[in-house]
């Protein structure tokens, strides 16, 4: 048992397998790397996404009320102020009833309103 060989033979075999251990720590630690750079850099691109969504659903309601204004109708003296309007899909009306009478405005035609005193 105490042959210099043996010795030699066992402290080889545990060099080697030390070395396997300490490289299979280096490639566990470094995957773990790779890992948290993958999660950190996938965190990033979906918050700058959320970012640029949330700041372009704010610009969108200012662009649609642009590109379709708010009219006004005034009912007054059972006249309607314009008698006439032609709006676009979209657009808002506002109805300002000045009168004492309630007064309606009813589709008769599938895209045509007209006015009911």
């Amino acid at each position: 048992m105490n042959n210099p060989t043996t010795h030699l033979a066992a402290y080889y075999l545990f060099a080697q397998v030390s070395a396997l251990g300490r490289e299979k720590e280096k490639e566990v630690t470094l995957m773990r790397r790779i890992i948290l750079l993958m999660t950190v850099g996938a965190v990033v691109v979906v918050g700058t996404l959320l970012a640029v969504s949330v700041a372009g659903a704010h610009k969108h309601p200012t662009a649609m009320a642009q590109k379709h204004p708010t009219r006004t109708v005034l009912i007054q003296n059972f006249h309607f102020k314009p008698a006439h309007i032609t709006i676009k899909r979209g657009t808002k009306v506002r109805w300002i009833n000045k009168d004492m009478h309630p007064h309606t405005a009813t589709a008769n035609k599938k895209d045509r309103l007209t006015q009911d005193d």
